[in-house]
C-alpha cells in the first residue's frame, strides 16, 4: 500500500498489484498521449453534439406533444359542442313531431266535422226537396193552407 497525495492534501492509499507476463510494457510517448487526449476530446465533442441534438429533438417532440394536446382539447370541445347541437336538433325534431301529430289530429277532426256537415247538408237538401215536392203538390191540389200549418208546426221542432 502506497500513500499518494492528492491536490487537496489528502492521502489516498492504493493497492497496486502488478502481474507480469512475458509482454513488454512500453510507456506511451508524450506525443501518443497528446494524440489520445485529442481523440478523447473529439469523441467527447461528438458525444456532446449528439446529446445537444437529442435535447433539441426532445424539445421539438415536447412542443409537438403540447400542440397535439391542445388540438385534442379543441377537438374534444368541438365534439361536445356538436353533441349539444345534435341533442338540440333532436329535441327540435321531437317537438315538431309532437306538433305534427297534434295538427294531424286537428285535420282528422276537421275532416270528420266536414263529413258530418256534408251529411247534414245532404239530409237538409233531401228534406228541402221533399218539402218543395209537397209545396208543388199542394199548389196543384190547392193544399197550400194545410201545408203552411204543417210547416209552422215543424219549424218550432227544428229550432229545438
Amino acid at each position: 500500500v502506497t500513500p499518494l497525495k492528492t491536490l487537496m492534501g489528502f492521502s489516498v492509499h492504493l493497492n497496486v498489484q502488478l502481474k507480469f507476463y512475458n509482454l513488454p510494457y512500453t510507456i506511451p510517448s508524450n506525443t501518443d498521449l497528446i494524440v489520445e487526449l485529442n481523440n478523447a476530446k473529439q469523441n467527447q465533442s461528438a458525444k456532446q453534439t449528439t446529446a445537444n441534438d437529442a435535447r433539441s429533438a426532445n424539445d421539438k417532440a415536447q412542443a409537438a406533444l403540447n400542440d397535439a394536446t391542445t388540438q385534442l382539447a379543441s377537438a374534444e370541445s368541438a365534439l361536445n359542442q356538436s353533441k349539444t347541437a345534435q341533442e338540440s336538433a333532436q329535441q327540435a325534431i321531437n317537438n315538431m313531431s309532437a306538433d305534427l301529430k297534434t295538427k294531424q289530429q286537428a285535420v282528422a277532426k276537421a275532416a270528420q266535422e266536414l263529413n258530418d256537415a256534408k251529411t247534414a247538408l245532404s239530409k237538409a237538401q233531401t228534406s228541402l226537396f221533399v218539402q218543395e215536392a209537397r209545396v208543388s203538390s199542394a199548389k196543384q191540389n190547392n193544399l197550400l193552407p194545410m201545408l203552411r200549418r204543417q210547416l209552422m208546426m215543424l219549424m218550432p221542432m227544428q229550432r229545438k
